[in-house]
């Protein structure tokens, strides 16, 4: 099946039990809705409006490992790491034998191993190299390095770890890094990724860590697009990942392309250097599911072509519940920040430097908050631009941030801009080159001009003189 840049369709799909879905601290809430009172009275909790209540927190401890004391050297079932050996059949077996067992670590030596097909990822089975200098594993055609497709009731348990994983090439709309479906308490760690279409291409996934990945490349070794994680629908509102400590930079397309990500946080995580948006979230194609339940922190947009931070409703039923705290947006093409749609999104304590246009653009946004930031040096092109730019927006609260640019001209460069049938919002306690109020019923309270005092009158002459 051909994955392409958009959100595809997965078949034969039933609903996990009860018990499964408690196993996951935040998306128990989603998958109870669907069950509906009685599962509540069952024992069942509401965990992510805490989460949000209470701000950010530490990401759970990941699984561990799937080891259960076996080890097995591929290089003993026949694995060359030559780069042109083909060396699917050899890892597989390898795997197949630890499988007969309950599970284990499949050892990969240092070396470039060539694959002529993708490898899969069985149950507790751990496929470790040496490091991501020592070991690569390297697809030789247009299919996914790693590819497990499950049908929403095994659990996998499966990890990745410690090696370069070469795609076969960005161009091939099938050549992944690794691609899963239906994941449960899997662990992808200290990864590399070159070359791929897409680096991760995820769906449905449960409790899925990721730690200390890099998307990396340049020239043949481009990845088209860092992170992909698909649609999901009315059945299936999930994709809780776990990231932490993940990059990506000079990619040819997006850098976290994140459509559903119920239940998912995102810790430490970067994306530099990339074509266009940084992180573009949300913006389903089709209108049966919603965009909501996602922790960001401490999250990076750098250098970018376009908006460093992207996030649309599009044809979801909702775009709401979105908390985002300590992240930054710099030296980007087009806005910092553009939200569209939004309701309740939360965005504390940011920093925003040097955006081509506006720092944070809300448009057809309600009840979002943005609140301790500092936006600076906007709307470089001269163009307009103001520092927060609310466009038939209502009922929002922009609170104590400072936001001044030097770059001024006759209708740009200040603090906070109304626009279109903005109303009703409350813009309070900041610091601002200026302001433009629209809205008949927003209040702009308590705010103080960043602009130098003009200098004093010089005193009266001396009488007499």
């Amino acid at each position: 099946m051909n994955h392409q840049d958009q959100d595809q369709d997965h078949q034969d799909r039933s609903t996990p039990d009860l018990d499964h879905a408690r196993r996951s601290s935040l998306w128990g809430r989603r998958d109870l809705l669907k069950w509906g009172p009685g599962a509540l009275a069952a024992g069942g909790a509401w965990p992510l409006a805490g989460a949000i209540a209470a701000g950010p927190e530490p990401a759970p401890a990941p699984p561990d490992p799937p080891e259960s004391g076996l080890r097995v050297n591929a290089a003993d079932f026949g694995a060359i790491g030559d780069g042109t050996t083909d060396n699917a059949a050899a890892i597989v077996r390898a795997m197949d034998r630890l499988t007969a067992q309950g599970g284990g670590i499949v050892e990969i030596p240092a070396g470039t191993y060539a694959l002529a097909s993708p490898l899969p990822l069985p149950d507790q089975i751990h496929v470790k190299g040496q490091g991501p200098g020592a070991t690569v594993l390297k697809s030789l055609g247009n299919f996914p390095v790693f590819r497990e497709i499950r049908d929403g009731q095994t659990p996998m348990r499966a990890a990745v770890s410690d090696m370069i994983i070469v795609g076969g090439g960005k161009s091939n709309p099938d050549a992944h890094g690794i691609v899963t479906r239906f994941s449960n308490r899997s662990r992808f760690e200290n990864l590399s990724f070159r070359s791929c279409r897409h680096a991760l291409d995820i769906a449905h996934a449960w409790q899925l860590f990721c730690i200390n990945l890099s998307v990396e490349g340049a020239g043949a070794d481009q990845n088209h697009v860092g992170w992909w994680m698909h649609e999901t629908d009315l059945q299936y509102i999930d994709n809780a990942v776990q990231a932490v400590n993940c990059n990506v930079q000079g990619v040819e397309k997006y850098g976290f392309r994140l459509v559903n990500f119920q239940g998912s946080k995102f810790v430490n995580c970067e994306a530099c250097g990339v074509m266009e948006h940084g992180w573009y979230l949300g913006d389903p194609a089709s209108g049966d599911t919603k965009v909501c339940w996602g922790v960001f922190a401490n999250c990076l947009a750098d250098s970018t072509r376009s908006d460093g931070w992207r996030i649309v409703r599009g044809q979801a039923t909702d775009l709401k519940e979105i908390q985002l705290a300590n992240c930054w947006a710099g030296n980007t093409g087009g806005h910092g920040v553009r939200i569209e749609g939004g309701e309740g999104l939360v965005l504390s304590n940011w920093l925003i430097i040097e955006p081509f246009q506006c720092g944070l653009q809300l448009e057809h946004c309600s009840r979002t908050t943005f609140s301790s930031g500092s936006i600076r040096e906007f709307n470089r092109t001269g163009e307009g631009y103001a520092g927060i730019n609310l466009v038939h927006s209502s009922h929002n609260i922009i609170a104590h941030n400072h936001c001044h640019s030097s770059h001024r001209d006759s209708g740009g460069g200040r603090g906070v801009d109304e626009n279109g049938d903005s109303d009703a919002n409350l813009v309070i306690g900041n610091q601002l080159s200026g302001f433009l109020q629209r809205g008949g019923r927003s209040r702009f309270d308590q705010n103080v001009s960043t602009d130098p005092e003009p200098p004093p009158p010089p005193p009266p002459p001396a009488a007499g003189s």
